[in-house]
């Protein structure tokens, strides 16, 4: 199911020129980013995966209240 979802995305991106950054601080998380990364062919330019929230906004080139802003956003729409 990854890797077909992955293949769908690739289909769909390929006329979008975007950065897409991953936080996963857990093993887990990290570990199925990485298959995404690799059944997706996704390249290091456009897509990375992070450990540490401030390298994904640095690299992002965003300030870190966007993500603050978009965690909250999440945690509302999941009723936590």
């Amino acid at each position: 199911m990854l890797r077909e979802l992955a293949q769908r995305d690739k289909n769909w991106r390929e006329n979008v020129n975007s950065k897409i950054a991953v936080l996963a601080p857990r093993d887990i998380t990290y570990g199925f980013a990485r298959m995404y990364q690799v059944y997706s062919g996704e390249s290091n330019d456009n897509y990375r995966i992070f450990r540490d929230a401030q390298e994904a906004v640095d690299w992002l080139g965003i300030p870190m209240s966007v993500l603050e802003k978009a965690r909250a956003d999440m945690a509302v729409d999941s009723g936590k």
